[in-house]
């Protein structure tokens, strides 16, 4: 802990010497395309999960980084694990969605910070929710469903257990929890060490106790079939086309469709669950700076009213202590004001494991 509060510290001190030294250039430019901040206009390039594109692409947020911070961010969308793995040239910042990707990344960078979180979650439809109520493996606690037996949902699965022998005759098939491609996407991978856990007997799993699992990590994946590469592709096809009725994403995704698409709150309302597991984990949303452009948008990124907007028009929960989230400013309820019942992700070496180990034909 104690480690972890000094990292903390020189983080803080990092950005707190960014935000100075842009003062004091702003102060000593004086040319006429310099705006009343101080800062010159620059275009910051980067790659980001394809869950904050709607974020990004919010008016407010555009007019928030071009009149405070004289920011224009053009970006492309691409998977976590993919972005990380990849060609960063000519970019100045990557911005993943979860520290295991981040960790993943082994060039060097000028800075790392949690931008935003938000807690994985599991979205079904309201009949799926209902029956997994009747099984014991899903209970209301104040309107919030929360799976409180993962383990029971886990064995529907490895046994095999159709949709109908739960009670469900109009949905196909075997029951089970579709993700995105954890080689490609974060959504994927974080799934996939949230399984790891759960399979070791709901400990994190460790590079002792990793090796055992890995099968039954692979066979859950490989049974799913057909997976999409990014989170957005996934959470838009249960909303529209319904033809998964369970799927892995972020507590964030449904918010925003809330805010932001307010004629479909009728349908939202009536047709969709979000669920908390019990445990679950956090997926940090860091910001991987490459360039002196970069470090000018983690400034914009973690002020208050970026992120103030982030949680009242995206659903994105603030890293800035300052900015509350309070779950009564949305329009849906079932979002908890705290999410306490979680548990760690496994290491990176371990992750790196899984992953390599999930590649394989």
């Amino acid at each position: 802990m104690k480690e972890r509060n000094i990292g903390l510290g020189i983080l803080g001190l990092a950005t707190l010497i960014v935000v100075v030294s842009m003062f004091l250039k702003g102060r000593s430019d004086t040319s006429p395309s310099t705006a009343s901040n101080g800062m010159q206009p620059v275009t910051v390039n980067i790659k980001l999960g394809s869950e904050k594109v709607g974020l990004l692409e919010d008016i407010e947020v555009k007019k928030l980084l071009q009149e405070r911070f004289n920011l224009t961010v053009a970006y492309k969308k691409q998977g976590s694990i993919d972005m990380v793995t990849s060609d960063t040239s000519g970019l100045d910042a990557l911005w993943p969605s979860s520290q295991v990707a981040a960790q993943m990344y082994t060039k060097p960078l000028r800075m790392r910070e949690t931008i935003l979180n938000s807690p994985m979650t599991l979205y079904c439809a309201t009949e799926v929710a209902d029956a997994l109520i009747k099984r014991g493996i899903v209970k209301v606690e104040a309107g919030i469903y929360y799976i409180t037996d993962m383990p029971k949902l886990l064995e529907l699965i490895t046994q095999r257990k159709t949709w109908s022998s739960i009670g469900l005759p109009n949905l196909n098939g075997r029951v089970t929890v579709y993700s995105t491609n954890p080689a490609q996407s974060n959504s994927g991978i974080m799934f996939a060490g949230l399984l790891a856990n759960l399979l070791n007997k709901n400990e994190v799993a460790t590079s002792r106790t990793v090796t055992s699992i890995l099968p039954q990590l692979k066979e859950f994946f490989t049974e799913q079939g057909y997976k999409s590469g990014n989170s957005d592709e996934i959470f838009n096809n249960f909303l529209s086309v319904g033809d998964q009725p369970m799927i892995v994403g972020y507590e964030a995704q449904l918010v925003e469709v809330s805010l932001n698409q307010p004629q479909n709150l009728p349908y939202i309302s009536k047709n969709v669950r979000t669920l908390y597991p019990k445990p679950t984990v956090w997926t940090q949303h860091p910001l991987l700076v490459l360039s002196p452009n970069g470090d000018r948008l983690l400034v914009a990124l973690k002020s208050p009213e970026f992120q103030k907007l982030a949680w009242e028009r995206h659903g994105f929960r603030p890293s800035n202590p300052v900015v509350a989230s309070d779950p009564k400013s949305l329009k849906i309820t079932g979002v908890p004001e705290r999410v306490q019942s979680t548990i760690a992700m496994p290491d990176s070496d371990v992750m790196t494991t899984i992953l390599n180990y999930l590649k394989q034909r």
